[in-house]
């Protein structure tokens, strides 16, 4: 999560908004240096999209952009303020800073099969499948580092929040995501088995990034603390299966 103040970041949101490197001066503090930064990546970006022909790309990875740094914004407020929020709203934030939606977009760049602005429409829109691996990522991530964030300051998780709103124990509440996240699983299986018209090499992007998500957080923090995948990582390549 961004360590900005509220007021920060807002300038830096508010300044990146306009997409424009000559703005970037208006910044007087640090986040001047990150703006441009920023700014300088999509400049490639752009350059990119546009030998593979998706110039039409651009304006969707700005826009998810800004949408992940208003959700890390609404919850830098949170934390400033001490504000617990409900589950759901928790949720409604989190699910996006989890940045499924930004690393899958960022994907269709480089994939040969999408070839126009449907995949990207079709991501903008929330599908049932990017809303499970959304939640399988941000709820697997809480499981195992809620408890070591809640030492430092830092904003509620998931965990915490429903806790507090349902008066649960540790236990009870693990148990309850137990259930959530299963119905998510199941929610993918499902988007991939069923008839769609959108291509089967998409509907891989956001299966694909939830089974990350399931092997860096099934033993812990794998993401903080990559010792808890070694035995997966020499598994995959120092005695693979034989084929």
């Amino acid at each position: 999560m961004p360590s900005g103040t509220p007021q920060e970041l807002q300038s830096f949101i508010d300044t990146l908004r306009r997409w424009e490197i000559g703005v970037v001066d208006e910044l007087q503090d640090y986040t001047n240096v990150i703006c441009k930064a920023v700014l300088e990546v999509f400049i490639k970006l752009e350059n990119e999209a546009k030998k593979e022909g998706k110039s039409f790309a651009v304006p969707y990875l700005r826009d998810n952009f800004i949408r992940i740094l208003d959700n890390y914004h609404a919850e830098v407020k949170w934390c400033h303020k001490g504000h617990v929020p409900t589950y759901e709203e928790y949720m409604s934030v989190a699910r996006k800073t989890s940045t499924f939606e930004q690393l899958i977009a960022m994907s269709f760049l480089g994939m040969r099969t999408v070839t126009g602005i449907e995949a990207f429409e079709w991501l903008k829109a929330n599908p049932r499948i990017l809303i499970a691996a959304d939640l399988i990522g941000r709820m697997m991530d809480d499981i195992v580092s809620h408890e070591f964030e809640q030492m430092r300051e830092h904003c509620p998780s998931s965990v915490g929040c429903y806790m507090k709103e349902h008066n649960l124990s540790d236990k009870e509440t693990l148990e309850k995501f137990e259930k959530k996240l299963e119905d998510a699983w199941k929610d993918i299986n499902e988007e991939c088995m069923r008839p769609t018209t959108i291509d089967r090499d998409i509907l891989m992007r956001p299966l694909n990034i939830a089974r990350v998500s399931y092997l860096f957080y099934k033993h812990g923090d794998g993401y903080t603390h990559p010792t808890c995948i070694k035995d997966d990582i020499h598994a995959l390549f120092i005695d693979p299966v034989p084929i």
